[in-house]
């Protein structure tokens, strides 16, 4: 634990408090699963983009949010565990990503 606030001092950020140790572990899986191409980096880059004024002069909360995300599970035959998600009524459902 002391290596992890050592790492955000380093980088010069402020850890509020220190990484979870347990997570350290993933990471070299995370960087070989990205290296041996099963994952790529995505298409499209989002951006917010706030401005000085709204970011510094405005709280920014999920309290004056414009909407939140919600991710629907699909039900699949490979995983029969996993139920489909119900979708909120008044939700505005994005089915294709690339249109």
């Amino acid at each position: 634990m002391v290596a992890a606030v050592r790492m955000c001092s380093r980088l010069g950020a402020t850890c509020p408090h220190p990484p979870d140790p347990a997570l350290l572990a993933t990471l070299p899986a995370a960087a070989l699963i990205y290296r041996q191409g099963h994952v790529r980096e995505a298409a499209a880059t989002y951006v917010f983009d706030p401005g000085a004024e709204m970011l510094f002069g405005q709280a920014i909360s999920p309290a004056n949010a414009l909407g939140r995300l919600v991710i629907a599970m699909p039900q699949t035959k490979e995983l029969p565990w996993l139920a489909r998600s119900a979708l909120p009524s008044q939700a505005i459902v994005l089915r294709d990503p690339t249109a």
